[in-house]
Parts: C-alpha cells; sequence; structure tokens
C-alpha cells in the first residue's frame, strides 16, 4: 500500500484522490489493537516500514535496549474517535485544532519484566509507537507517532479475575496516522 501525507489546499481549491469501492469484494479491516511497538522517542525512522528485515533487526524484549530496540507488548486496546476544538472564524469559516488521539490498553500477561516495563512508564515522557491490529494493518509509517504513555496496575477485588496493567497513549496530530500493511502479519 502506497502512504502519502495530505497537501492541504493553500486557497479554496481542494482536489481529492481517488477512492476504491467495491460492491462485490470489499476491503475491510477488523478491529482490536493487538500490539503495541514502543521505542525511544529519538529512535531512527525506518526506511520502509513494511520491511520485515528492517522489524526483526530491531524488536527485541530481552536484549539490553539501546536507542534502535523495539519493545512490544501483546495488548487488548482500542482507540476512538480523537477529541478536536471546531474553531470559528469570519465569514462563517471553520478551523479545526490538532486532534488529540487515545489509545487505551490491556496487558493480561503480567511477567515480572512487564511489571517493571510498566513502572518505568511510570517515569513519563514521550516514546516512538507503532500499533497492529487482527486485521493485519500497521499504524505509525516510517517515523512512528511520538506519544506520551501512562500505565497502571489493576488488582480486581475477587480472586477469579485477572490482575492486568491498564494504561492509556496520548498524542497530537493534524491527521489519522499513517496506515501500512503489517509486515508481521504476511
Amino acid at each position: 500500500m502506497s502512504v502519502f501525507n495530505p497537501t492541504c489546499p493553500t486557497d479554496c481549491t481542494n482536489t481529492l484522490p481517488a477512492l476504491d469501492f467495491n460492491y462485490c469484494a470489499p476491503e475491510n479491516i477488523f478491529g482490536e489493537i493487538q500490539k503495541i511497538y514502543i521505542a525511544p522517542a529519538d529512535a531512527p525512522a525506518f526506511f520502509d516500514v513494511e520491511d520485515l528485515a528492517q522489524w526483526t533487526a530491531r524488536l527485541s524484549n530481552t536484549v539490553l535496549g539501546d536507542i534502535d530496540t523495539i519493545r512490544w507488548m501483546d495488548v487488548i486496546a482500542s482507540k476512538d474517535a480523537p477529541e478536536y476544538t471546531e474553531l470559528e472564524l469570519s465569514l462563517d469559516r471553520k478551523r479545526l485544532s490538532y486532534k488529540t488521539h487515545k489509545i487505551s490498553f490491556k496487558v493480561d500477561d503480567i511477567a515480572d519484566e512487564m511489571y517493571n516495563f510498566m513502572r518505568q512508564l511510570e517515569c513519563g515522557g514521550f516514546f516512538k509507537i507503532w500499533y497492529s491490529v487482527s486485521g493485519g494493518k500497521m499504524f505509525g509509517g516510517n517515523d512512528g507517532i511520538l506519544a506520551s504513555i501512562t500505565a497502571d496496575f489493576i488488582i480486581p477485588e475477587t480472586n477469579d479475575e485477572l490482575a492486568t496493567i491498564q494504561g492509556m497513549i496520548e498524542f497530537k496530530s493534524k491527521f489519522s496516522p499513517e496506515m501500512t500493511d503489517d509486515p508481521m502479519n504476511t
């Protein structure tokens, strides 16, 4: 899939990209974010985010991390519609603020390393993230998404429920994240 960033008009003219609807064979994307990939905020970009070899070289949950290392979490997660403000301008014009995107996630596999990772996230700061959905798509493009992450350890009241790590990823952007094919899901 080719990726492009929209070019916004600088005057009152507007061109629209091509569309493709297929009544007999629609292309659908199934929900549930299943994996979240996390790297340091200053991690280098990919040359081609769809290249499995580049991901294989950088993914590790066990090796001591450096700027190139990308960690991943298996999650149950969702992304709601972003929040934004509609600003009213003169002459009945409108402008939208940057959108605040939020991904709420839950981790149910709480090994000691995952618990310690959550505690490190409590320091705050920014990270680069990518996320993939069960439908075989990845979001974040070559550069990743600069985001903040909060996470908490939740212990339920009953012994027939799992303790989980629940968190929120937040980022601001004019556009929705770039979508590509997930190289780990081919």
